[in-house]
């Protein structure tokens, strides 16, 4: 439920139309009071210049067509269901309608939203079957639009959920993510966790990648900077981390995996281990969006209106990366003239074949002549106007103290990349 109208929709776009492109559905009787369908783009992964939705279903049901890695066309179904099981079933049948009327639009690659309705008895809890009406529907749809239920066919035996009903302490998984089946190989990470707001639903999320996507890894990991503007920081990083440290202890004690797969514990008592472990973890997730969301205000408030680099980030138009998504691998000694072209897609890979490319280009002169290799660089150093004096050149000479890195430190430049460890300088500087 996104509860989003037109002036909702220009408050985000005012605050962070750089980054983001939002289309939405909204409930045509109370759009800030129920239902609605909003489905958010990354301007730095995606292009939003050429974006078309289809509202199926007023409130309830969003289509939107984009391109995808290297122009690929990707749809995605946005939907929000009816509670009532004779509703539930018409909203799916309804849905089905639709693309049969519509045969030249794409259908859905993922499809993904509050269902309020589970297949299956294990994605309950206490575990019961759902109203068959409302089953059989949301069946024939997917198998016309030849979706699966990503998550459950990752964890086929899992019992996760993703509702809580608080005033009985009742579970259930109705918020899901189906894909099509061709790309269901293509899918990973596939998770539901809470969402760091005040909801009683948790997020269910999804990596979805390409074929023809390169394999780029993880990247190199960095300390966040954001972090750096604590002045507190020296002492809070051993009393904050003690304590989530404990934290963490505790609750690996009881896992909420562990309890929900526990045979000798009885139902009841289940139930209500389950639910306050739920509560607990969604409460942490709260406090630490809440923190970060309070950060980003405060730096807003301070910086946003002046200009600095923080205000240069913000107001700077926001563009997918400019991926290269592969590299001719280089032909084989004894391979035909006339051999198609073999591409390599792996970043690793790429870059190998980058690096190589250009060191062989400085090998490229290795018949030049002894002397007159040696000659040309007495020529070019002899063209350096400043050398080193015999102080400096023993200043050099002499191994470094601590005392020369401390300073060192201080005089280094803020703001800059950091090294293979990932630590940039103000960490050290703060540390010291």
């Amino acid at each position: 439920q996104t509860a989003v109208n037109d002036q909702r929709h220009n408050d985000i776009e005012n605050l962070f139309g750089r980054c983001l492109k939002v289309k939405y559905t909204a409930d045509p009787n109370s759009p800030t009071n129920r239902a609605g369908v909003a489905i958010v783009l990354n301007k730095t992964l995606l292009k939003t210049d050429r974006v078309t939705t289809h509202e199926i279903i007023p409130g309830r049901a969003m289509l939107m067509e984009v391109e995808w890695h290297d122009e690929e066309p990707l749809s995605i179904l946005g939907v929000y269901a009816p509670n009532s099981p004779a509703e539930n079933a018409q909203f799916w049948y309804d849905i089905k309608a639709w693309f049969q009327s519509h045969p030249r639009v794409r259908k859905p690659s993922a499809m993904g939203g509050d269902t309020n309705v589970v297949e299956d008895s294990i994605d309950r809890l206490p575990s019961h079957p759902d109203a068959d009406i409302a089953v059989t529907a949301l069946d024939e749809l997917k198998s016309y639009l030849g979706l699966m239920d990503g998550w459950r066919a990752t964890y086929p035996t899992t019992l996760a959920y993703t509702y809580l009903q608080k005033s009985t302490g009742s579970q259930s998984r109705i918020d899901r993510i189906h894909v099509k089946r061709g790309i269901f190989d293509q899918t990973y990470e596939w998770k539901i966790q809470a969402s760091g707001i005040q909801s009683d639903h948790k997020m269910v999320s999804v990596r979805i990648t390409s074929a023809n996507a390169p394999s780029t890894g993880p990247g190199r990991w960095v300390w966040p900077k954001h972090i750096m503007g604590d002045k507190n920081l020296k002492d809070h990083i051993q009393e904050e981390g003690m304590k989530l440290q404990a934290q963490l202890l505790s609750m690996s004690r009881r896992p909420l995996e562990t309890i929900l797969g526990d045979k000798t514990l009885q139902n009841d008592e289940r139930i209500l281990s389950a639910a306050v472990l739920t509560e607990k973890l969604t409460r942490l997730y709260v406090q630490q969006h809440s923190k970060a969301r309070i950060n980003a205000r405060i730096r807003n408030k301070l910086e946003g209106e002046v200009i600095s680099k923080y205000w240069s980030m913000i107001n700077k138009p926001k563009k997918p990366r400019d991926i290269i998504h592969r590299l001719r691998k280089p032909r084989a000694p004894n391979a035909p003239e006339d051999a198609p072209p073999i591409y390599e897609t792996n970043s690793g890979n790429m870059a190998n074949i980058a690096r190589n490319y250009h060191n062989d280009i400085q090998h490229d002169r290795n018949n030049t002549p002894p002397d007159e290799r040696e000659a040309t660089i007495q020529t070019v150093l002899g063209r350096t106007a400043r050398r080193l004096s015999e102080e400096q050149a023993e200043t050099l000479r002499k191994n470094l103290t601590r005392e020369d890195v401390v300073e060192a430190l201080k005089l280094s430049a803020n703001d800059k990349a950091p090294g293979e460890d990932g630590i940039m300088y103000e960490v050290w500087k703060i540390l010291d």
